[in-house]
């Protein structure tokens, strides 16, 4: 019986090690999904002067009053109005309720066109997602 607990020993940790590994194989972060979607205004996309202006479109996650959030900047083109939400490495944004703030700097940064309606702190914009998700933003029904 001594002999046999002896050479089995040496493989005790072998196998804790090949479990430890295994089980941290698992990814415990929630799934993420890019989003696109198109900002309008009339029905038209957001213009500014090449070079001097920016059109900016930010995902705000909803978070307790206290806590900061960084924002998911959208790459936004201004010949269509589309955008695309990458999140803040790329692979997407996690599942939940967003504010979606638009600014329209022209020129960048000074004047925002849209008078700071749809800023992070004043926007009344909120989409939900749970998954990829092809998002329709017409501000002009928002102004009203």
């Amino acid at each position: 019986m001594t002999v046999f607990f002896l050479r089995s020993r040496p493989c005790l940790p072998l196998c804790l090690s090949a479990l430890l590994l295994l089980s941290g194989c698992t990814s415990s972060e929630p799934p993420r999904y890019k989003v696109t979607g198109q900002v309008t205004l009339n029905g038209k996309p957001l213009t500014v002067q090449p070079v001097l202006g920016q059109v900016k479109v930010q995902f705000l996650p909803f978070a307790e009053p206290s806590k900061l959030v960084d924002p998911n900047d959208a790459t936004y083109d201004e010949k269509t109005g589309k955008f695309t939400v990458g999140g803040l490495d790329g692979k997407g944004i996690s599942p939940g309720k967003y504010r979606v703030a638009v600014y329209q700097y022209d020129p960048y940064p000074q004047v925002d066109k849209l008078g700071g309606r749809f800023s992070k702190e004043k926007t009344p914009i909120e989409v939900e997602i749970a998954g990829p998700k092809d998002v329709s933003i017409e501000l002009s029904q928002y102004t009203k």
